[in-house]
């Protein structure tokens, strides 16, 4: 069994800009490494020790991905779970009312909320 694969806009956005983000500052580091220290850049050399320090910096930017993705989805659910509540007690104030209007209005803000929550990328499958 597969696991299913969301497509979750906040999420890719942060996830490229730590990518572009350590792209660049590997490039800056390197070029200031080399400046101060010429020998690094001689051929061979230059390759181990960039190999070695772009392997350093993938590591700490796919922690920094997984650890600010973890905090996107976190506040997306809390969110989603506050939107939860809320349809409950408009469901609630609805039902004392006796409106049946407002009870089907209220019970389709349900359903909405549910389907937000049970997706993990934050799309709605209720209409």
């Amino acid at each position: 069994m597969t696991s299913p694969t969301t497509n979750n806009s906040a999420t890719n956005t942060a996830d490229t800009l730590i990518k572009d983000g350590t792209s660049i500052g590997v490039s800056v580091v390197e070029a200031a490494i080399i400046a101060d220290v010429p020998w690094l850049g001689y051929p061979g050399i230059k390759q181990i020790w960039e190999a070695l320090f772009s392997w350093i910096a993938g590591y700490f930017s796919a922690a920094a991905q997984k650890g600010v993705n973890f905090a996107i989805i976190d506040t997306q659910v809390d969110g989603q779970v506050s939107d939860l509540s809320k349809a409950l007690a408009a469901l609630q104030i609805a039902y004392k009312s006796g409106n049946q209007d407002e009870i089907s209005k209220a019970l389709n803000q349900i359903s909405q909320a549910q389907s937000n929550l049970a997706n993990d990328n934050g799309s709605s499958t209720a209409k």
